[in-house]
């Protein structure tokens, strides 16, 4: 079958759509998805994004990415989410990236957790945070980590602090050695304490001092 060219796509409504079922949105080719607009895959409903091949998603240009809503976002299923690179993750917005569910979260893989940028990292929810594996954690950078939010920092099971390597470990920042819970630094394992430097120990709160001796 032919495919639409570029001023044919483009030329399809939003009213028709908004309107398409699954079986229309199976039919397109990933160079026709190419050819929408924002607009046209602003309105494309939740059904149809969930319908998406593997792919279709892989081959969405970071533009449309980015005009997706987050009802749309979360419309996506967890095999469509970890079948996106990292530039097409990371151009889907900090918003959309707070909006992703703990199940999407989940489904990540390492690569994907490493790739995202610093702002898309601080976007997020510290469900999200406690939601990552250890495989997920012990992939982030240093940058990544300095990056989070403090609330996130604490967030961190003790099993996700225990999975950080003694790089990832040195290299927090005071500011986030500071917010560490007396639970959190009691979960360190003694290869991760022998990484602190001495300025980390000094940012420490006594009592996550003490915590580190018993």
């Amino acid at each position: 079958m032919a495919e639409l060219n570029s001023t044919q796509v483009t030329g399809i409504t939003t009213t028709v759509i908004s309107a398409l079922t699954t079986t229309d949105i199976a039919a397109f080719s990933t160079t026709e998805l190419s050819y929408l607009s924002t607009t046209q895959v602003s309105v494309l409903n939740t059904t149809c994004i969930a319908a998406l091949s593997t792919t279709q998603v892989k081959g969405l240009t970071t533009t449309l990415l980015g005009a997706l809503s987050t009802t749309q976002i979360v419309a996506l299923t967890t095999t469509e989410v970890a079948a996106l690179a990292v530039t097409q993750l990371n151009a889907v917005g900090s918003t959309n990236v707070a909006a992703l569910t703990t199940t999407e979260i989940a489904g990540l893989s390492a690569a994907q957790v490493a790739g995202l940028n610093t702002t898309n990292i601080a976007a997020l929810t510290t469900t999200q945070v406690t939601a990552l594996s250890t495989t997920q954690v012990a992939a982030l950078t240093v940058t990544q980590l300095n990056a989070m939010e403090t609330t996130d920092v604490v967030a961190l099971t003790t099993t996700e602090v225990a999975a950080l390597t003694a790089t990832q470990i040195k290299g927090l920042n005071t500011t986030n050695i500071a917010v560490l819970t007396t639970t959190q630094v009691a979960a360190l394992s003694t290869t991760q304490v022998a990484a602190l430097t001495v300025t980390q120990l000094n940012a420490m709160e006594t009592t996550d001092v003490v915590a580190l001796t018993t």
